[in-house]
């Protein structure tokens, strides 16, 4: 009876270790959800000034050139925002916030 016994048990401890590593690993997930979902929502709170900055220097016949170079400048810093941001890396997250904070304040002045 015992030598019967003793592999089910040993399946029980590896299905009880499979289900904790499960459990780890979704945890992992979860946690790397909500930083995306605090990085979109970063994303999503920076774009309205931007828009209107786009706005703002097409209406006011900026050089079309200059407008584009901006924009370009602006959704790349905001990307490079979010990898830094997942990467941990803190100081230069705040160097391309600052960069897309630039490139926005510059749009009103492209006349």
């Amino acid at each position: 009876w015992l030598v019967l016994a003793s592999p089910r048990y040993d399946t029980a401890s590896t299905d009880v270790q499979n289900s904790r590593n499960c459990l780890a690993i979704i945890r992992l997930w979860l946690s790397i959800l909500a930083e995306v979902k605090w990085v979109l929502s970063q994303w999503v709170s920076g774009t309205a000034p931007f828009a209107i900055a786009v706005i703002v220097a097409h209406l006011t016949g900026g050089i079309q050139l200059t407008i584009d170079i901006l924009a370009g400048l602006y959704i790349f810093s905001r990307l490079m925002y979010a990898t830094f941001y997942l990467q941990g890396r803190g100081t230069l997250r705040s160097v391309s916030y600052i960069v897309g904070l630039i490139a926005t304040i510059s749009l009103f002045f492209v006349n």
